[in-house]
């Protein structure tokens, strides 16, 4: 793929991004009526086939995956003391899956580290001796 090109997704990804089992005809006929997004058609040698783009991915998930939206503003928090069991994978993870039921999502890592930060793709410029206003 071309570093300027989006990623695209067919309807067999986007259902198993969302573990979906609902049938290829079901989602094509959703296209049809106007619940779901249009998908672009793709040439691929004589087929084509729908594919929808990145900014799609969260309007398939609403209508697809299996978490429900919510009625009000929802505060998660993963916390415990001890380290190393995956508090910031299952955070980072939890807000994922969140945003892409487009669920709108804040992640707020509170961890020095920055780990958070670091894997969502900010690089974060504290020094190891900086003291909290420092790192602020």
């Amino acid at each position: 793929m071309d570093e300027n090109q989006q990623p695209t997704y067919t309807v067999q990804k986007v259902l198993s991004i969302f573990g979906s089992s609902v049938p290829r005809p079901t989602v094509i006929s959703a296209e049809g009526s106007g619940l779901i997004p249009r998908a672009k058609r793709r040439s691929t040698g004589s087929v084509k086939v729908r594919q929808w783009d990145l900014a799609d991915i969260p309007k398939l998930g609403a209508r697809y995956g299996f978490m429900r939206p919510l009625k009000r503003p929802t505060v998660v928090t993963v916390f415990t003391t001890k380290g190393g069991v995956l508090k910031t994978t299952l955070a980072v993870n939890l807000a994922r899956m969140a945003a892409l039921h487009d669920i709108r999502t804040c992640v707020v890592g509170l961890d020095l580290q920055g780990d958070i930060t670091n894997c969502l793709g900010f690089e974060a410029d504290v020094e190891d001796n900086d003291d909290v206003d420092a790192a602020l």
